[in-house]
């Protein structure tokens, strides 16, 4: 039996020593890893394990640990340090795997690298800089971190995305040798530099509040303060908004002397449309000119090649807060000549802040500052003040303030900015503020008005009706509280008079105003449906259908040309058109090889590139839905239509649906299959809007999951069409025969085909292919069926659909298990269609409880669904997986779906801790800066109806938002960014997909249907 040193289910023993190589006293055993971890956790949960004397150390990232507890005094190997025994397995790509221990509050961390580690036997790796287990051994600036007192050992991650699989044979205490103790030394030194750096940063930030609170200046491009109101009787609340985002026209490119263009650096080469040539340039170019006594050229902006212009693109403009004394009591003085306690200047208490980026260009970032002023006495109503603004550099000196919360909007209550039908069974206000440094707050208010926007007349008197606590953890992902803060319930379902309102808290103030009327669900999913017009591709916009005014993009009668490709759109994105135009046009990039599909324009350009994909064709189908349960609502309403289409005898909202439906017609091949769209060889060239574009676009081969997903479609346009235009509704109807027939016929060859291909990425798996397709034909067998009532398309949605399949999941089917349980009595299995409606009975009460375990009633069937912005979590009704209480209401009757999802759509309408929508155009505050390629480069301000994907859980790491952290959010946000609460992390900065972009089918398409629906119904 080998002896160790060792923790909790390891079992302690007695210190033993055994051989050491390289050639000192004998080494320490730590652990030779007989026995299992204590816990894991994260990314080595349940894969952390021991077996046969080895530790295997296994995940998808390094974002994961494993450890053991038990209290140990390792002090009389203070100087010793850790050596670990490791090997790699094939799936391991990390570069380094951590050890630390914890004694009490502090820990001591040792990292070793794998470079030098091999597959075949295990090697001594020794800690980076030598390390000694205590930091007093060399004398380093923190000894905290007691060797006597050790509580736990942990094996953890290097923290980056790349996979660990490592064994671990055995942890040892090494004796230094001379090497060690000089890396020791030379650590030490190190650490000691950064510390005295520290100090003396420390000693300027000191330096700098004293300059500022002797006088800071007021520039006139300085921070404004935006907003004064109240959150507590004894907390002010100052917005202060530093810089601003400005657009910048694209202008023409004037080639003087000293004007050169030069490739971006580090840019790629794509493959282009230059001037009638296809060419293999770099992706960016930009245009650069020498000036004279400067060493590195003015940059002027991006090439737009075929146009002949330079897009300058954003630029942040005024002067930045200074931040050194925000949250300093003293930079501050509150006066009033209305309250006795301030007759003298006084200063606050404590101050508290919160700030977060409002954009970002040309390296700079615009920055929204919260700042609250905790006095020393409690505001009076009526009372007028001035808060000088000190020791801060904002625009103003001093701002005024009357307390007057029947008049002055308060951040700590949140109301819905779409408002209410007089109907609407739900109607809930909010309560709540995290202070950002000060934390979750706590109120004893009980009572709350509402007023007439106009009159300040009181007419609804209500009782806080409950509480969510900081401390409960909350159902959505992540085992804590996203809020971060208590939130108190202000019901008023049972008010219903039309009017404006305001909600109102006793000594702080009101909400924004909000409207109940008929109306006003419909005056969003319009604006949300002008999002689809604003994104319409081969089409100019502007006067008199629109305000959004933008050249038609993609247009083969505006030069635009359009390659058959060999692959289907599972094979990828721009990556995969890239890799098959080059394959095909071959290293002479011969043009002749290639075939134009001139027809291959209109639909939808998916968000902030423009492909083209028929994953779109989704929202056409909640479209086509809306029509289908209400029709006669949806034959009066009016959207933002061309007028060729306005005029005609068409429902708007069938418009619509065809634009994106003839797209995908026109498509369609003479043997009936659909391709899955159009793509670019790249995501956009630098500097190029959408009607600029000169990347090669190729449009997909077609595929069986897109044909099937086109038959649905096309078959209810068909039989809704028959109404109003029976001749265009039998073209639809046999298109959409076509492509059923089509992918029934090549489903299997398609799908061998693209497994075989190494390259393809959602192709190596070919069952998965088979699942999509058998998603695809439950839809649109039931849609053929209802349309024609052929008895062979309800036998295959019986075969395809995962009511039945074991171990099936209908929620990836909803939309044909809801068609099924719509059609009508006389065409459905009683049986089946009772089982539908008990599907999405069930899946709605699931809803409503995962609601139920968080403040602000955020719905989700699927409980453990990632917290990141694609799934639309806090910006989407019911998230981007799409919407079940409107189907279970509209299945039922049943009143307790309405109300949930009246509740699913608060927080995105406005009805959340930062007071905001995330539809432009809809409230009073919504983005501004979203990821709108075309508004960007081309200097137009973003069109309304475009909802973004909105926030991740801040304290999660990956690919897709560290980056955001490190170069924005670490450099903006107090507090630290991972620090903040999800629900209010929002960030407007235009350049981060995982946040500010949006697509047709994952953010457009759920809102519309939902506002559409909850417009709509009866």
């Amino acid at each position: 039996m080998r002896y160790f040193v060792s923790f909790a289910l390891f079992g302690l023993v007695v210190l033993a020593t055994s051989s050491f190589s390289l050639g000192a006293e004998p080494a320490t055993l730590i652990t030779d890893f007989d026995k299992p971890f204590n816990f894991s956790y994260q990314a080595f949960e349940k894969t952390a394990t021991v077996a046969d004397g080895a530790a295997h150390i296994a995940g998808k990232t390094g974002q994961g640990g494993a450890g053991v507890l038990k209290q140990v005094d390792l002090s009389k190997y203070a100087d010793h340090a850790l050596a670990i025994w490791v090997k790699v397995g094939p799936k391991n790509r990390a570069k380094a795997i951590k050890v630390f221990f914890a004694a009490n509050e502090e820990k001591r961390m040792f990292s070793f690298s794998l470079k030098d580690v091999k597959p075949d036997g295990y090697t001594q790796v020794l800690p980076e800089d030598g390390l000694a287990l205590s930091p007093a051994v060399a004398n380093e600036p923190d000894q905290a971190f007691d060797p006597a007192t050790i509580t736990l050992f942990q094996v953890q991650g290097d923290w980056t995305q790349a996979p660990v699989d490592v064994y671990l044979d055995k942890i040892e205490l090494v004796p230094p040798t001379p090497e060690m103790q000089q890396q020791r030394k030379a650590h030490a030194e190190r650490l000691a530099e950064a510390a005295e750096r520290k100090r003396q940063e420390e000693q300027r930030r000191r330096e700098e509040i004293e300059r500022l609170i002797a006088g800071a200046p007021h520039p006139n491009d300085g921070p404004v303060v935006t907003h004064v109101g109240a959150v507590k009787h004894d907390t002010i609340a100052l917005t202060i908004d530093a810089g601003e985002i400005v657009l910048r026209k694209q202008v023409p490119l004037d080639l003087k002397a000293g004007v050169e263009i030069r490739p971006e650096k580090n840019a790629h080469n794509v493959l282009c449309l230059e001037k009638g040539q296809i060419v293999d340039v770099p992706k960016g170019r930009e245009v650069v000119e020498q000036v004279e006594g400067q060493r590195e050229p003015l940059v002027w902006g991006k090439l737009v090649v075929n146009d002949d212009l330079v897009s300058p693109g954003p630029i942040c403009l005024g002067t930045p807060l200074t931040t050194f004394a925000v949250q300093e009591p003293r930079a501050y003085r509150i006066q009033s000549s209305d309250d006795p306690a301030y007759a003298q200047p006084r200063q606050p208490t404590v101050v508290h802040v919160k700030s977060k980026p409002t954009g970002q260009a040309n390296g700079q970032m615009a920055i929204r500052y919260q700042v609250y002023l905790t006095i020393p006495s409690p505001l009076q109503e009526h009372a007028k003040y001035t808060i000088q603004m000190i020791g801060v550099n904002t625009r103003q000196p001093k701002v005024a303030y009357t307390h007057d919360p029947r008049h002055v909007r308060s951040e700590a209550i949140h109301v819905t900015q779409i408002g209410y039908r007089p109907s609407d069974p739900f109607k809930r206000a909010y309560l709540s503020l995290w202070m950002g440094t000060g934390g979750a707050v706590a109120y004893e208010t009980e009572t709350f008005e509402m007023l007439d926007a106009d009159s300040g007349q009181s007419v609804y008197a209500g009782k806080v009706s409950g509480e969510f606590p900081a401390e409960r953890i909350e159902s959505i992902r992540g085992n804590k509280n996203h809020t971060q803060t208590n939130v108190y319930y202000l019901d008023f379902h049972d008010f219903s008079k039309p009017g404006e309102y305001v909600v109102y808290v006793p000594g702080i103030g009101v909400s924004y105003p909000f409207r109940i009327a008929e109306s006003v669900w419909q005056n969003a999913f319009t604006t949300s449906m002008h999002g689809f017009l604003s994104h319409r591709s081969g089409i100019e916009l502007g006067s008199p259908f629109t305000k959004y005014v933008r050249p038609r993009p993609m247009h083969p009668d505006d030069g635009a040309k359009v390659f058959q490709l060999d692959v289907t759109f599972w094979n990828g994105e721009a990556d995969s058109v890239h890799r098959c135009l080059r394959r095909l046009l071959g290293p002479e990039l011969d043009a002749t090889k290639l075939q134009t599909k001139d027809n291959a324009w209109g639909g939808y350009m998916d968000a902030g590139d423009w492909d083209r994909r028929s994953q779109h064709l989704t929202a056409t189908w909640s479209h086509l839905e809306l029509l289908d349960l209400f029709p006669d609502f949806f034959e009066k309403l009016q959207l933002d239509l061309p007028p060729s289409e306005a005029d005609d005898k068409l429902p708007d909202v069938l418009n619509e649906a065809l634009w994106n439906l003839d797209f995908y017609r026109r498509l369609q091949g003479p043997d009936g299959g659909v391709s899955g769209g159009v793509e670019s060889t790249s995501h956009p060239r630098p500097g190029e809007a959408s009607w600029q574009e000169s990347l090669l676009l190729g449009v997909f081969a077609p595929d069986p999951e897109t044909s099937l997903r086109y038959a649905a479609c096309a078959a209810r346009a068909a039989r809704l069409l028959d109404k109003y235009a029976p001749v265009r509704s039998e073209k639809y109807a046999a298109s959409a025969r076509r492509a059923w027939t089509w992918a029934e016929a090549n489903d299997e060859a398609v799908i061998a085909r693209e497994s075989r291909d190494r390259d393809s990425r959602s192709g190596k798996d070919p069952e998965e292919l088979r699942a999509a397709v058998r998603n695809m034909r439950a839809l649109a067998a039931v849609a053929l069926y209802r349309l024609t009532k052929d008895a062979d398309y309800h036998g295959a949605f019986a075969q395809a659909t995962d009511l039945r399949r074991e171990g099936g999941d209908p929620g990836r089917q909803f939309e044909s298990v809801f068609a099924y349980a719509n059609l009508p009595d006389t065409l459905a299995d009683a049986t089946l269609k009772a089982e539908a409606i008990a599907w999405f009975e069930q899946a709605a009460r699931d809803s409503i409880a995962f609601a139920q375990g968080n403040p602000f009633s955020v719905t989700c069937r699927v409980p453990m669904l990632p917290v990141i912005g694609y799934v639309g979590y806090y910006t989407v009704p019911e998230t981007a997986i799409g919407a079940i209480l409107p189907r279970a209401h509209y299945l039922t009757g049943k009143d307790q779906y309405l109300r949930g999802a009246l509740a699913a759509a608060h927080f995105s309408a406005g009805a959340n801790p930062m007071n905001m929508t995330f539809t432009i155009g809809v409230g009073h505050d919504y983005p501004r800066q979203p990821l709108h390629v075309d508004s960007q480069h081309a200097g137009i301000a973003p069109p309304k109806g475009i909802t973004v994907y909105g926030m991740s859980d801040p304290a999660v790491q990956s690919g897709a938002v560290d980056w955001a952290h490190i170069w924005y959010l670490g450099k903006s946000m107090i507090p630290g960014s991972r620090t903040w609460p999800t629900s209010e992390a929002y960030a407007d900065l235009g350049n981060w997909p995982a946040m500010t972009e949006y697509t047709v089918h994952q953010t457009f398409g759920p809102t519309s249907f939902y506002w559409g629906y909850l417009a709509a119904r009866k």
